[in-house]
């Protein structure tokens, strides 16, 4: 988790390349196996220097439908464009805290039996802050202030985030190794706009 967090420097307007992003939200389709697990993302820039990076993890029965949120808050800095990359910029995060959100029985009953994340007093729609605990062992957990130095990319209705190979947790942890390429893997659909 940490490795996905990157640097604030208040100074830049919350502007993408002409694009405002304060109070705009965006969402990728869910990703993964539907008769397993499924993963959607989804970005929400709550004002002109914070955001909700949220990961919804839906499973297929007998969990039912969505089964947990993971919501990161961080505070955000748009920065210079990216050379080569027509339409995207420096996108610094900071992160503020971590919540998890059980959304239905089943996971509050398995999250209470497994101590997750230490708490065995887990309640369907109620969010825990995870900040800096270790909820999966040898994974260094996100720290409030942990810092991600990102790109982003807006083009139209569609924003991406950088690139960030597996395997290689150097990228993203200083401004000089931000990610040099646009992750197409991954591509979300303006939901709001400001």
């Amino acid at each position: 988790m940490k490795s996905f967090f990157v640097a604030l420097c208040a100074l830049f307007p919350a502007v993408a390349q002409g694009v405002e992003l304060s109070g705009t939200e965006w969402k990728s389709p869910f990703y993964g196996d539907p008769q397993n697990v499924q993963l959607q993302y989804s970005y929400k820039f709550t004002s002109a220097t914070e955001l909700q990076q949220v990961f919804r993890v839906k499973a297929s029965t007998p969990i039912g439908d969505t089964a947990f949120l993971m919501t990161f808050h961080a505070v955000y800095a748009l920065g210079a464009a990216v050379p080569g990359l027509p339409h995207a910029q420096a996108f610094d995060l900071t992160a503020v805290r971590v919540t998890e959100t059980p959304l239905d029985e089943s996971i509050v009953e398995s999250f209470n039996d497994d101590a997750e994340c230490g708490f065995t007093d887990w309640e369907v729609g109620v969010a825990k802050d995870i900040t800096g605990i270790v909820c999966t062992p040898g994974e260094e957990p996100v720290r409030a202030g942990d810092k991600l130095y990102d790109i982003v990319g807006v083009q139209g209705d569609r924003l991406q985030t950088g690139f960030l190979p597996e395997g290689d947790a150097s990228v993203g942890t200083t401004p000089e190794n931000r990610p040099v390429a646009l992750d197409d893997a991954i591509t979300y659909a303006r939901v709001t706009n400001p």
